[in-house]
């Protein structure tokens, strides 16, 4: 029977990459709500993958920009994404 040597999940986890960069992130401690936290060893970005609120998941401003292009009202949008009506008429960059 021949065994599996064991992995270290420090070095990469689960082939996580950085959105700016590009480059494989560490696991870099947890958050107050006990989410695991990581790190970019070559730009310094600290992210999460699974955020509780819609506003920051980076596809929102893409959902926002084509909800209005289709004109649909800011309150609706707000409404459809569960987000804040102030997120949506300024949204951000992560």
């Amino acid at each position: 029977m021949q065994q599996t040597p064991p992995s270290c999940s420090k070095l990469v986890v689960e082939g996580l990459q950085c959105s700016v960069c590009g480059a494989f992130c560490n696991r870099h401690g947890k958050t107050a709500n006990q989410k695991q936290r990581y790190k970019c060893p070559v730009c310094n970005k600290t992210f999460i993958t699974d955020y509780t609120y819609n506003a920051y998941k980076t596809t929102t401003n893409e959902w926002i920009t084509n909800l209005v292009k289709e004109g649909c009202g800011i309150r609706s949008i707000a409404r459809w994404l569960v987000i804040s009506n102030t997120t949506v008429l300024y949204p951000f960059e992560l």
